[in-house]
């Protein structure tokens, strides 16, 4: 490796890990945003509903006030995924204290938004073709002050969008070299991005569009986009 490759890879590596160490010095920081007792609570329902169904009582989670069956939960078709992840942390850790509680939560959504950053460091470094251009999206991203500090509690806007820009990298990756892993990788991250808001059937649109475009530049290879797109 070249020194310019080092240099490179320095200021790539660099800010990003000044970012990481900062979000885990800060993140105990902020409070209780207003709808995060009722996210929790939801988690509980969902992770309930599938305890039941999958006949787990390990993942079932007793409250001291009896919530509803999921079916009869009023706000029951809300996205889940993210809330269920970290309620499944939360049991694996036997965490039971209410501040460590949500302390964790805002750590675990600020790790999954820095992997949105990354995200958009990788769209921009490939649109652009340089990596410094990565990096100047990448910090317009973090430099935004309300996206920054609600990158800590927000977890549906926030973790929506770090999961569409991570849909978007996995699309690129899977149209320029469709093996199973990244067909894999593109379906799951695609389904994580669809159940947290109904706005990521933009991916799975997009996935098609350029299949079918392969499709008619290569008609040699429609069998084997017809494969994976399925």
């Amino acid at each position: 490796m070249t020194a310019n490759a080092h240099y490179r890879n320095a200021l790539i590596i660099l800010p990003l890990t000044l970012l990481a160490v900062f979000g885990l010095w800060a993140y105990k920081d902020f409070g209780i945003a207003s709808d995060e007792p009722w996210l929790r609570e939801l988690s509980i329902v969902s992770l309930n509903y599938v305890a039941e169904a999958l006949n787990a009582p390990a993942l079932y989670t007793q409250t001291a006030v009896t919530l509803p069956h999921l079916k009869d939960y009023a706000d029951g078709d809300h996205g889940v995924v993210f809330e269920i992840f970290v309620l499944a942390i939360e049991k694996i850790l036997k965490i039971d204290n209410e501040r460590e509680l949500y302390q964790l939560k805002h750590l675990i959504t600020f790790l999954a938004s820095l992997g949105g950053v990354v995200a958009i460091y990788l769209l921009a470094k490939r649109r652009f073709g340089d990596w410094r251009y990565g990096l100047l999206a990448a910090a317009m991203l973090v430099a935004s002050p309300r996206i920054f500090g609600e990158s800590f509690y927000n977890s549906k806007d926030i973790i929506f969008m770090a999961c569409f820009a991570m849909a978007l990298n996995s699309t690129i990756s899977f149209a320029l070299k469709k093996t199973a892993t990244s067909t894999i990788l593109h379906s799951l991250i695609t389904a994580i991005a669809f159940d947290m808001r109904i706005a990521g059937v933009v991916i799975p649109a997009i996935t098609v569009f350029i299949l079918l475009v392969q499709g008619v530049k290569q008609p040699a290879d429609v069998r084997k986009n017809c494969i994976y797109g399925l």
